[in-house]
C-alpha cells in the first residue's frame, strides 16, 4: 500500500464513500471522524471529498445553548453538547444561545 514513513496527504480532506445520498455541505460521520461534504449531491457508493478541519456553522439541536470551548457531538445530523449516543464533532468555537439554529464548530478538535 504505502512505503514506511511515506507522506500520504495533509489530512484536511477525507475521501468518503457515501452510504446514502448526501448533498453539499452535509455532515458525514466516518467512524470517529466528522466531515462536511464539499460537492453537490452524491449517490450511494460514490466518493465525495469532505473537509475534516476548519470551523463550520453546523445545524444545532433546537433549544440547546452551548458555551464557547465546549466539546460538541453529532447526533441525528445535528450538533449537541450531549455525548450519549453521539460522535465527537469537535469544539464549540463561539457561544451559541438556545434560539440559534447553528453552532460554529472547529471540526475534530
Amino acid at each position: 500500500m504505502y512505503k514506511s514513513n511515506q507522506f500520504v496527504q495533509k489530512g484536511d480532506k477525507l475521501d468518503y464513500k457515501a452510504v446514502t445520498p448526501v448533498g453539499y455541505h452535509e455532515i458525514i460521520v466516518a467512524g470517529t471522524i466528522v466531515g462536511v461534504t464539499t460537492r453537490a449531491t452524491v449517490e450511494p457508493n460514490e466518493i465525495v471529498a469532505c473537509d475534516v478541519v476548519g470551523v463550520y456553522a453546523l445545524d444545532k439541536t433546537e433549544g440547546e445553548a452551548i458555551a464557547q470551548g465546549t466539546v460538541v457531538y453529532v447526533k441525528n445530523g445535528k450538533i449537541t453538547a450531549t455525548a450519549e449516543g453521539a460522535v465527537k464533532a469537535g469544539v464549540c468555537w463561539e457561544t451559541c444561545v438556545a434560539d440559534d439554529a447553528t453552532c460554529a464548530v472547529k471540526l475534530n478538535a
